[in-house]
């Protein structure tokens, strides 16, 4: 419970500050905290628990995990957009600005299956 008040405090607070750096820091940091917290309670249904600095160094553990997701699935959905941006802008397909959608949607599916196989592969949790 104090790992999410905390979070949501230090959430608000740069929100206050700026608020686009606050979605950032959201996106990013509550994956981590939910990560973080199933791994306290995988340990205490085992009759341990963690210390404080074990919490925290397990959230920073997720947050590098969320980070390497979040980096993967931006590379995809560049990867993907430009091309086709590209190819469809050349082909003039569906007018001035109808290039867009079909980037956008290659771009969407590559990063959702970036996402999906980089969480599958880095985001398992050993206690």
């Amino acid at each position: 419970m104090f790992l999410w008040t905390t979070l949501l405090a230090v959430v608000m607070g740069v929100a206050t500050i700026a608020p686009g750096l606050a979605i950032a820091l959201a996106v990013i940091s509550f994956p981590a905290a939910l990560r973080t917290i199933g791994t306290v309670a995988r340990r205490k249904r085992r009759g341990g628990s963690l210390s404080v600095p074990e919490k925290i160094e397990a959230f920073v553990a997720s947050l590098g995990v969320v980070l390497a997701i979040v980096v993967g699935a931006g590379i995809a959905f560049m990867a993907a957009c430009f091309p086709v941006g590209l190819a469809a802008a050349a082909a003039n397909v569906g007018g001035e600005f109808g290039f867009i959608v079909p980037a956008v949607i290659a771009g969407i599916m590559a990063a959702g299956t970036a996402t999906f196989l980089l969480g599958r592969r880095i985001w398992p949790q050993k206690d």
